[in-house]
């Protein structure tokens, strides 16, 4: 109990549910009980997840379980300020371990803040050469600010050491896409959706590419595949409506 004080939980009852928790798991190391218990409650009980991660961080810094539990419970609610506060802290305490960087761009990306995403990852080509999150959040933010040229570069050499994988597909198609080059932009979202077909971007950017063709029953088409393995996304419809508008 004395240890559960540091939780910042409220509610007297959770907390005594937490520790009784905690007893049945009879773990001796206390630091991977926590752990456990913090990972177990991600998809039962954000704020719980959060509440355990922070009191390992407090008490335990040197536990990872603590930085990663808590990063993923703050993306999860949302709380992009609490994330990029989570994975500094991890980077300056684990500098050897890639997941703090990947993580920090790909937040600043998905903020719109393509300078600092494109420094971040930068830095995670240079020191981890083998993170695809280094190329994938690289290139997209060099395309977000209209550094094609740079974008292409980094997809390049993501393509030569991580060939195959679905995000390098879609960013050469949305590269294409945004150079105003539709029949290369179909073309790799055409690949994209044969390869991966769960993946939403090979249906998007194939529609919108189709469209700019003025190759309209093809979108129309490709919308409706869409429509049948995606169900209620709101793209679908929003893609058939600019069909129907050209």
């Amino acid at each position: 109990w004395r240890d559960l004080a540091h939780l910042g939980i409220s509610d007297e009852v959770e907390a005594l549910v937490l520790w009784r928790d905690l007893a049945h798991l009879g773990i001796s190391d206390e630091v991977e009980a926590l752990v456990r218990q913090a990972e177990g409650a991600v998809d039962r009980d954000r704020f719980q997840a959060g509440a355990l991660a922070r009191h390992l961080r407090a008490h335990f810094p040197d536990a990872r379980g603590g930085y990663e539990v808590g990063a993923e419970t703050a993306r999860l609610l949302q709380n992009d300020d609490q994330v990029l506060a989570i994975v500094l802290a991890a980077a300056e305490r684990f500098p050897n371990l890639a997941w703090p960087v990947a993580l920090s761009a790909r937040m600043n990306f998905e903020l719109g803040r393509y300078k600092a995403a494109g420094s971040l990852a930068a830095d995670l080509r240079k020191r981890f050469p083998d993170d695809a999150s280094g190329y994938r959040f690289g290139s997209a933010a060099a395309r977000k600010q209209g550094a094609f040229g740079e974008a292409e570069a980094i997809l390049a050499a993501g393509e030569e050491r991580l060939s195959g994988e679905s995000w390098l597909l879609a960013e050469q198609a949305l590269l294409a896409n945004e150079t105003s080059n539709p029949g290369r932009a179909f073309e790799l979202a055409s690949a994209l959706r044969n390869a991966y077909p769960d993946e939403r971007y090979g249906y998007e950017i194939a529609s919108a590419s189709a469209r700019a063709l003025r190759r309209f029953d093809e979108a129309t088409s490709i919308i409706d595949d869409a429509e049948t393995r995606f169900g209620s996304h709101v793209w679908p419809v929003i893609e058939a409506a600019w069909i129907a508008i050209d």
